[in-house]
């Protein structure tokens, strides 16, 4: 969240937010502090009630094949989707070429 609080610095004028799965996580808690924007867009996003965490939403249905594909990534409080599973977890419907 923190790079798209920069990023919302930056910008001189209004913004409206886009996201796609987690990212309704993000869009929602950057959104809903960050004085420029104008709205929220989610597209087939997790996007959590007042003070309901990531957690507590995903702690409810069982864990899809994205959640088990997650890899430790080089930032701090990031994973990644393990290579190997990209396609099959993220874009299963688009040609692998």
């Amino acid at each position: 969240m923190a790079k798209t609080k920069s990023a919302l610095a930056l910008l001189s004028g209004p913004a409206l937010l886009v996201g796609h799965s987690y990212g309704g996580m993000v869009i929602t808690g950057v959104g809903t502090e960050a004085p420029n924007v104008t709205g929220l867009v989610s597209i087939a996003a997790t996007v959590p009630a007042e003070g309901e965490t990531v957690t507590e939403i995903y702690g409810k249905f069982p864990l899809s094949e994205g959640m088990q594909s997650g890899a430790p990534s080089y930032g701090e409080n990031t994973v990644w989707i393990n290579p190997d599973a990209f396609h099959g977890v993220f874009g299963a419907d688009i040609d692998p070429m």
